[in-house]
């Protein structure tokens, strides 16, 4: 099969797509306190099973859950969907929490609307769309009967938008050992505090075009 023919294909299971990313953005997983994984895993598993991938919950023990500094409700449930068979392994990452609404929306940010084309909610990019189409490339693979190149993995995991704690602290480390020097850091606001060299060092010009 073509690229072409392979395109065609997905867009046939738009509605598909478009169905299961409405389901997942309806439940709530914002962390903190990041609550509902075992909800949102209760809607794709069955897909999972149902395009021959095996899938497994993995449960990060609680206390584990205690040692982080949030104030964390409800179980933390992760699931592993493998398509096996002799190929090599690949891997395909989505994490399955949002950051909180700390701010008004226009639309329902749980609500999954789709107005003029566009699918308004928590985590259409990051990163519930990712699931759905991942999803979607499953039932097309189901659909035509066509196997993979690669042993392929889903991690569906639980926390990530918390997880960014740990890389700051390595960044911050490697910014101190280039300057040879302590900085002070501020973890409300995430900013160094009084030292202009070092605030520099946190972020990197983009390269045109890009920009935030």
């Amino acid at each position: 099969m073509n690229q072409e023919a392979a395109f065609a294909e997905v867009e046939k299971n738009e509605d598909y797509i478009v169905d299961v990313l409405q389901k997942i953005i309806a439940v709530d997983t914002s962390i903190p306190p990041g609550e509902n994984y075992g909800r949102l895993i209760d809607i794709v598993e069955p897909d999972f099973n149902r395009f021959g991938l095996e899938t497994e919950r993995v449960v990060v023990p609680e206390d584990k859950v205690r040692q982080m500094p949030w104030d964390l409700h409800g179980e933390r449930v992760n699931l592993v969907a493998t398509l096996k068979n002799d190929k090599p392994k690949a891997s395909a990452y989505a994490h399955m929490d949002v950051v909180p609404i700390d701010e008004p929306w226009t639309r329902d940010p749980f609500g999954g609307e789709v107005v003029d084309g566009k699918l308004y909610g928590r985590g259409t990019v990051d990163m519930k769309g990712s699931i759905a189409c991942f999803l979607g490339a499953m039932k097309v693979l189901s659909d035509l009967g066509l196997e993979p190149k690669y042993s392929v993995n889903c991690l569906l995991c639980t926390d990530e938008e918390i997880g960014h704690r740990s890389v700051t602290v390595c960044h911050l480390a490697n910014i101190a050992i280039l300057l040879k020097r302590k900085i002070r850091w501020d973890p409300a606001k995430e900013q160094i505090i009084g030292d202009e060299e070092a605030t520099r060092m946190l972020h990197k010009a983009y390269r045109a075009p890009w920009h935030l």
